[in-house]
């Protein structure tokens, strides 16, 4: 493996991470394909729900700004071969919600670099 390739990973990551705790819109359309999705299980239904990706702008619009980071985050593991990658992230409340969430995030190689191009959630 070509540890410069995973470092571009990580950037790509750590850049989605940072996105989500500053609101930082124009970093989350920075890490994420226009096309990309994200999935969960709807916690009503244990359906899969499918998501816009975050560099959607009607996502964008319909999330509420906050003052600071709510989340800590971090990397669990990156692999990848040719143009595919895979990481695993872990986020976690900073208050007394003792939210957490897994994500499984897809990547692909573009011409621009590398992009998120799918997340699967697990929310707990």
């Amino acid at each position: 493996m070509n540890a410069n390739e995973i470092d571009d990973i990580k950037k790509v990551i750590r850049n989605y991470v940072t996105a989500v705790q500053t609101m930082n819109f124009n970093l989350v359309r920075s890490a994420w394909d226009t096309d990309g999705h994200r999935w969960i299980i709807d916690p009503d239904t244990q359906e899969p729900y499918k998501m816009l990706s975050a560099s959607h702008e009607d996502v964008i619009k319909s999330i509420k700004h906050s003052s600071g980071p709510s989340f800590t985050a971090d990397i669990i593991s990156v692999e990848y071969t040719g143009t595919a990658a895979f990481a695993k992230i872990a986020w976690h409340s900073v208050d007394e919600t003792k939210i957490g969430e897994i994500n499984y995030i897809l990547l692909l190689k573009t011409k621009s670099g590398w992009k998120i191009v799918s997340k699967n959630a697990h929310r707990f």
